[in-house]
């Protein structure tokens, strides 16, 4: 199929956007002959959203479904690194290197210069506001995390989605979102299979060691320990673990391992998930109130988790494969925690939940898709 995708300077209005409408209204900038007789759509309004939707590229490949990555640059800044590193302004010859790599075809242009026909993936409801009564599509929502508890997002596209992608009914059912529309499937972002050993081989750690993931938080976060990261990896070693530290604000994009022993690692990447590949390796994980408690589930990894009230995805945490501490806990407690939780055999517990929270363990992206073609 042949495919124009215009890059360059980005700009507020200007030529740039003058020049898309006018190669648009004379049907020279996207006219696309589909190569197969199924296509849709991927959203794409955070680079993080390629956890997922890189698993469902390759499905689609399998598949024979034409997959098209639409960017639609409404709001488009003169800088676009005011918005932060993962929006995808950012990292245009990036996304146009994965739709090379994966057989997809890749657009972008304001709303109203995209002929979109067909069904249309969207992660929660980013970039939903772009559709316009003009785009002939078929809506379908891929929940994300916690991000349908925001405020009117799922009472929005409830209403105009045709499915509704949740990992399980557990996690529609305790927030209060249960709908017609609902779809039970795990998530494609588990389909990526990671193997130790690449891992070790990718941050230079030792597979001889025990390795504990601490998700440290950042200086905003109310779940902020009253105890310093250093005197956490010390006691952490003591306990005869190496701690690898995914962690925010100054250490943000570092990989270092210093005289504490503390292993830093780069926040920075989009595929694959830098927190499921550390928990594939890991014994426990120290969790700071972040929605990371699903991913470590999956992972069949045990948790402490540290929250100044109910946590985050409280529906998740079970005393048999984790612990709920309060911020302010001192270190000797929380050493006495970890050891009382490993000490309990939590993994069977742990693998017996995951059966039941995420209704597909294998082949998500394939259930997704069964669902929308079906």
């Amino acid at each position: 199929a042949a495919l124009l995708v215009l890059l360059g300077p980005m700009a507020r209005g200007g030529a740039l956007r003058l020049r898309i409408g006018k190669l648009l209204r004379r049907n020279i900038f996207f006219k696309m002959r589909q190569t197969s007789d199924r296509h849709f759509y991927l959203c794409v309004a955070n680079m993080l959203n390629f956890t997922a939707y890189i698993p469902l590229m390759r499905a689609s490949l399998q598949q024979n479904i034409q997959c098209t990555l639409v960017l639609f640059t409404t709001g488009m800044p003169r800088n676009p690194k005011s918005l932060g590193h993962n929006h995808p302004f950012n990292h245009i010859s990036r996304i146009k290197e994965i739709a090379d790599e994966y057989g997809a075809h890749f657009i972008m242009g304001l709303p109203d210069e995209l002929v979109l026909s067909g069904d249309i993936l969207f992660t929660e409801k980013r970039g939903l506001s772009n559709l316009l009564p003009v785009h002939d599509v078929k809506i379908h929502i891929l929940t994300r995390f916690l991000d349908f508890t925001v405020p009117n997002w799922f009472d929005s596209y409830s209403k105009v989605a045709q499915n509704i992608f949740f990992i399980g009914e557990k996690i529609a059912s305790s927030y209060g979102k249960m709908n017609p529309a609902n779809k039970y499937i795990g998530n494609p972002k588990y389909d990526t299979l990671i193997e130790p050993k690449d891992v070790y081989n990718k941050f230079g750690l030792n597979s001889t060691d025990n390795h504990v993931t601490i998700l440290w938080p950042s200086t905003t976060v109310h779940s902020r320990p009253l105890f310093s990261l250093v005197d956490l990896c010390t006691t952490i070693r003591e306990m005869g673990f190496t701690p690898l530290v995914k962690a925010k604000d100054r250490f943000k994009g570092e990989n270092i391992q210093n005289d504490t022993g503390i292993v830093f690692i780069n926040n920075d990447q989009f595929f694959p998930n830098p927190t499921m590949e550390l928990l594939k390796i890991s014994q426990l994980v120290l969790n700071f109130n972040s929605t990371a408690v699903e991913e470590a589930i999956f992972a069949e990894v045990p948790i402490i988790n540290f929250s100044p009230g109910s946590p985050n995805f409280h529906c998740l945490y079970a005393d048999d494969y984790s612990r709920n501490l309060r911020p302010d806990a001192s270190l000797p407690s929380v050493k006495g925690e970890i050891k009382d939780l490993l000490d309990s055999s939590p993994h069977k517990a742990i693998r017996e939940a995951k059966k039941k929270i995420f209704a597909v363990i294998e082949d998500s992206s394939r259930h997704l898709l069964n669902y929308i073609f079906q």
